[in-house]
C-alpha cells in the first residue's frame, strides 16, 4: 500500500515526530526544532510537491516562494533563516529514508512506523466505526 499525505498532513506529522525525537534525544532548543519542522515544506503550497526524479528537471524557486509567503509578516526574518538552516542540514533532524536518519531514536521510530499498518490506530482501537459507530455489525 502506498502511503501518501497532502502538505498539511505531512507537516503536521513531521512536527509531531520532531517533538517526540527532541524529547527522546534531549535536544536543548525544542522550540527551534518545532518551528523548523513547521516550515520545512511550507513552500510546496506554491511550488508543488515534486518527486526526487522530477527535481532533476525542475527549478522550484523555493527561496522566492518562501520570501513571497513570509514577506512583511512578523515571521519573515526568523522563518526565512530557519528554512535556510534546514536546507543546509545544520540540524540533523529530518524525515528521510532510514539510511539518512541521524539519531537512534529516529531510526527506531522509522522501523516501527514502516512495519505498522496505517489503519491499525483505527481498526485495533477499542472504539472505532466497526464496534462503536456507524459500521457496527448487528448480532
Amino acid at each position: 500500500m502506498t502511503k501518501v499525505a497532502n502538505d498539511p498532513e505531512h507537516i503536521f506529522r513531521v512536527m509531531w515526530l520532531a517533538l517526540i525525537i527532541t524529547k527522546k534525544e534531549r535536544v536543548e532548543n525544542e522550540e527551534k526544532i518545532i518551528k523548523m519542522a513547521l516550515a520545512h515544506d511550507i513552500t510546496e503550497s506554491r511550488t508543488g510537491d515534486v518527486d526526487y526524479i522530477s527535481r532533476l528537471f525542475t527549478d522550484l524557486k523555493e527561496d522566492m516562494a518562501a520570501q513571497d509567503m513570509l514577506e512583511e509578516t512578523s515571521l519573515e526574518d526568523e522563518f526565512i533563516s530557519l528554512i535556510k538552516e534546514h536546507e543546509e542540514r545544520k540540524i540533523k533532524l529530518r524525515e528521510q529514508v532510514f539510511s539518512k536518519l541521524f539519531t537512534k531514536t529516529a531510526q527506531k521510530f522509522f522501523r516501527q512506523i514502516y512495519a505498522a499498518d496505517v489503519h491499525d490506530w483505527h481498526f485495533k482501537s477499542r472504539r472505532n466505526r466497526f464496534n462503536q459507530g456507524d459500521f457496527k455489525i448487528s448480532k
